[in-house]
């Protein structure tokens, strides 16, 4: 199962290149902007798809009571990041290829996202009416990822050297087919759930 990555890439290019195509449009954007760009929404994608395999696999949330209609919101989510995980990563590889700008965009990404994960985390957990929250939101944040309900923000640590080894591919991460499963069994996909 899979995106016939060389063949698209082709079609792509030519598209470009056609009198009719984007490239007219585009013609006075350097290649390097175009790789940059595409490498920038490279590594935020591989997270989401970290996260998506993680919330298929979270059975810790059903049993801590997450109501079942968000339960299936968030795991139909993390299901279609895992299956679209190759896209922006293809598109750089096809532009640019740099491993050097992958480690660079990688290493800013990661920041990024672990200053975004904790901001956030701090917002919700001040947002929450519950009495005592607002003092401990870094307790409540270390508890829920002990108890397993979030995933570890470890992760921006533990991901980078999988992610910077030469060689490596989106497609190796998680299950294509758990999370196509998970797609077509979803309660959200069902006949009955269709108005």
């Amino acid at each position: 199962m899979g995106l016939a990555v060389a063949a698209t890439a082709e079609a792509s290019d030519h598209r470009l290149h056609t009198a009719g195509g984007l490239r007219r449009q585009f013609s006075n954007v350097p290649r390097d902007v175009v790789a940059e760009v595409a490498f920038e929404r490279g590594t935020p994608r591989y997270y989401t798809a970290v996260v998506g395999e993680w919330l298929l696999g979270a059975d810790r949330l059903e049993r801590a009571g997450m109501h079942p209609a968000v339960l299936d919101l968030i795991r139909w989510h993390g299901a279609e990041e895992v299956e679209h995980r190759n896209v922006a990563f293809d598109a750089f590889m096809h532009v640019d290829g740099s491993y050097a700008r992958r480690v660079r965009t990688a290493l800013l990404a990661s920041f990024t996202l672990a200053v975004l994960f904790l901001t956030t985390a701090r917002y919700l957990l001040f947002a929450d009416p519950t009495p005592g929250v607002r003092r401990s939101w870094v307790r409540q944040l270390v508890s829920a990822t002990q108890r397993g309900l979030i995933p570890k923000a470890t992760i921006f640590l533990t991901e980078i050297p999988k992610y910077l080894r030469p060689g490596f591919h989106p497609s190796q991460l998680g299950s294509m087919d758990a999370a196509i499963r998970y797609l077509a069994r979803s309660p959200a996909a069902s006949p009955e759930a269709r108005p």
